[in-house]
């Protein structure tokens, strides 16, 4: 059996973005629940929306940070105010890059992990 061989589609300048800003969402949820291991994958996520003029240098800097930060537990609102800078953060990147849609897939799981839930 022979495979089909396509031709690749070279992708548009808003594709990467909208792939690079759903990378870094997936990457905010499991951040979301405890602190992640970065990878080179979210450094190019990073990289190509600084490249693209869609996220300013410290926005880069502090998502960065955010994914491997532990929240305060002895603090209350430790998880709304990292919950919210991961949602700030994505709007502005989305209305920047002219991308509309869900801002934050990840969201949908505040409460129950694995239930799916409408967006806000």
């Amino acid at each position: 059996m022979f495979l089909r061989v396509t031709t690749l589609q070279r992708p548009d300048r808003t594709r990467l973005t909208a792939l690079a800003i759903m990378l870094l969402e997936e990457a905010a949820g499991e951040a979301r629940r405890a602190p992640i291991r970065r990878t080179l994958a979210h450094r190019l996520a990073l990289a190509w929306l600084g490249y693209a003029s869609v996220a300013e240098p410290w926005q880069i800097a502090e998502f960065w940070t955010a994914l491997a930060e532990v929240a305060i537990a002895s603090h209350p609102s430790s998880q709304y105010c990292r919950d919210s800078r991961f949602d700030t953060l994505f709007r502005r990147w989305r209305f920047v890059a002219g991308i509309e849609g869900d801002h934050c897939r990840w969201r949908r799981e505040l409460t129950c992990p694995g239930t799916p839930r409408s967006p806000a």
